[in-house]
């Protein structure tokens, strides 16, 4: 087990493989106002490590730089460290997600056929938040939390989180963030990681980090790049809100491919107006999600995509997943071209994995036909992703690692 450490930039003036899971939701954001309009992005790097489980510490300098709390990644999900009235919480981050919440400690869990089942069996990680039970003097839980709404979240493969909101001030990073709207859980269905506790949505109008750009003046954007997983215990990437890091480890001499995001119809997600698979068009809207660990293809251009290979996949119906033999032959690389840019996923290790002595592939067919197509982590790991809310825009550029 291996502790490392999340650094955390303002640059002044210069500037969780949950094998069969996925993610969906909404909320409310608020208006404060301390001045960095001088200064650059707030920069979390993104610290991969596999069960590691710490206290945090800030330090503060001139320009700010914060060295903060840990960042870990277990099973290629991703969390980041929310505090809550003195205690931190590792999160799921996800922009395929607008709703930030933690699990209760006296939650109930339910399986996918909502039979009641231990707490154990929703894979939750250590350090659950706190209870309001129905015993609470009315308005008031013990520590002081009002809850002031109901709230329900569903996520794609049949999860969900319910429970109270209540307005808060958190930390991240060091900085705090007055009358957030985040969600105390008390019933989940839910296959955890055995790391995070909640959900850290980064989509959307209503999102906690909106709230952070708000508070601190600092534009109403981030960028993202997630590392492969063998890159995971030196770095597992970066979160970038309010603006893009100067060139450098990751952020290449690539150029960046800009292009419109699409009209969600209500969904909170990140949308383009489709890509390309090698010579197949995907013409219908695109979610970019990090809570996805496949990338979703429609029919006909799954059907395609089988087809690159010798030896067919076949289904293995109680996961799920399709199975190809190891040693299959096929493309070393797959191209996905978003506007004019091609972009380079490897095969190995990416689309074809290995799993209890047998392989299988990340891309599948969508699980719903109104389902709207995904790119997961097996692409998000080789790009790195701005995501511009207040002009309307995603930019996409080439990872290349050394």
């Amino acid at each position: 087990m291996m502790l490392l450490r999340i650094n955390v930039y303002i640059l002044c003036v210069v500037g969780l493989l949950v094998l069969f899971g996925n993610t969906a939701p909404v909320f409310e954001n608020s208006n404060t106002a301390l001045s960095f309009e001088n200064c650059g992005p707030l920069v979390l790097d993104l610290i991969s490590i596999r069960g590691a489980k710490d206290s945090s510490h800030g330090k503060r300098a001139d320009p700010p730089v914060i060295i903060l709390e840990q960042l870990q990644q277990q099973q290629q999900r991703f969390a980041i460290n929310v505090v809550l009235g003195g205690n931190s919480y590792a999160l799921h981050l996800d922009t395929g997600n607008s709703a930030s919440w933690i699990a209760q400690s006296n939650f109930q869990c339910y399986d996918l056929k909502n039979k009641l089942q231990g707490q154990r069996g929703c894979g939750l990680g250590p350090n659950l938040g706190p209870s309001l039970g129905p015993n609470r003097q009315p308005g008031l839980d013990e520590d002081g939390y009002r809850p002031i709404a109901d709230f329900k979240e569903s996520y794609a493969g049949g999860e969900s989180a319910a429970g109270k909101l209540i307005k808060e001030t958190v930390e991240i990073a060091g900085f705090k963030v007055t009358d957030v709207r985040i969600g105390l859980a008390d019933k989940l269905v839910w296959r955890g990681d055995g790391l995070t506790v909640g959900s850290f949505g980064i989509s959307g109008n209503d999102s906690l980090w909106q709230d952070i750009c708000k508070q601190y003046r600092l534009p109403l954007q981030f960028t993202l790049a997630v590392n492969r997983e063998d890159e995971g215990k030196k770095n597992g990437g970066f979160l970038a809100i309010g603006g893009t890091p100067p060139d450098g480890e990751p952020l290449t001499h690539k150029s960046w491919e800009t292009v419109n995001l699409a009209d969600n119809a209500g969904h909170p997600g990140w949308f383009i107006e489709g890509f390309e698979l090698q010579k197949s068009k995907i013409s219908q809207k695109t979610l970019i999600d990090s809570g996805s660990v496949f990338i979703h293809l429609p029919p006909q251009p799954f059907e395609e995509f089988l087809a690159l290979w010798d030896l067919a996949p076949k289904l293995h119906k109680k996961h799920q997943l399709w199975m190809v033999d190891c040693e299959v032959e096929g493309p070393d690389i797959l191209d996905f071209k978003i506007g004019q840019a091609y972009f380079k996923i490897p095969v190995n290790d990416y689309i074809i994995q290995d799993w209890q002595e047998f392989c299988y592939l990340t891309v599948r067919p969508l699980l719903q036909p109104n389902d709207p197509p995904v790119l997961g982590l097996p692409f998000m790991r080789h790009v790195v992703i701005n995501h511009d809310w207040a002009k309307r825009k995603m930019s996409f550029k080439q990872r290349v690692y050394t």
